[in-house]
């Protein structure tokens, strides 16, 4: 197979995945939609992907990228102050998937078929150790492994939780629980809890997103 045509290939099936999944979503989404969608033969699909959940993992992960990219651009210009960034950066992640009808119900139903955990722990402990490093914490990588493992858990289960109803709290205290929990994974004390989650708080209230895939997000800073 031609090397170009092969990554414009994979490329055409995971952009028809995102589109399907945002416009669908990814339950109701099968396999022979998105080669339609993507208009590639289903041996075209296989060649470059094992199965649907490993597109969505893809995606995530795509979004993610893409997310981080654009929100720490951002951040940039007014502080560089890493424990303050990835305040910012977590909360405004989840104040995106509460506040976006397709974002909410792709991540809900990634992390009820367990997608979900294993693309964002990787991500989190990178954070968890740069804020140790930061911060001069004497803690080790396994446990800022662990730290990763147990905020992830977390964060699925606040997302089924705000999904079905079983959790009682507004997008701003579900954002602050977040970065609550996650300040404290690090054991900073609460004054210093409450000062960045002030500050986060009142950044992102200044920041405004656009997404019409579940690939591609577009952030704009209105100061």
């Amino acid at each position: 197979m031609n090397y170009k045509k092969s990554i414009d290939t994979k490329e055409l099936i995971l952009q028809a995945a995102a589109k399907l999944f945002f416009e669908k979503g990814y339950s109701a989404t099968t396999v022979r939609d998105i080669v339609a969608e993507a208009n590639v033969s289903l041996s075209g699909l296989n060649y470059h992907f094992q199965s649907k959940a490993d597109l969505a993992g893809i995606i995530c992960q795509r979004f993610l990228k893409n997310f981080n990219s654009k929100i720490f651009a951002i951040i940039q210009t007014f502080t560089d102050d890493p424990a303050l960034r990835d305040t910012i950066h977590i909360g405004y992640w989840a104040m995106i998937f509460i506040t976006n009808t397709q974002c909410r119900d792709f991540y809900y139903e990634l992390a009820k078929e367990d997608i979900l955990r294993h693309n964002l722990i990787e991500s989190d402990y990178q954070h968890f150790l740069d804020q140790a490093n930061y911060l001069g914490l004497n803690i080790s990588k396994s446990v800022l492994r662990s730290y990763a493992h147990i905020f992830v858990s977390a964060i699925i289960e606040i997302i089924i939780a705000k999904k079905e109803n079983e959790l009682d709290l507004t997008t701003a205290e579900t954002v602050d629980l977040y970065n609550e929990f996650h300040l404290k994974l690090l054991d900073l004390d609460a004054s210093r809890i409450r000062e960045l989650i002030d500050s986060a708080d009142r950044y992102m209230s200044l920041i405004h997103y656009d997404i019409h895939d579940l690939m591609n997000v577009t952030l704009r800073y209105e100061d």
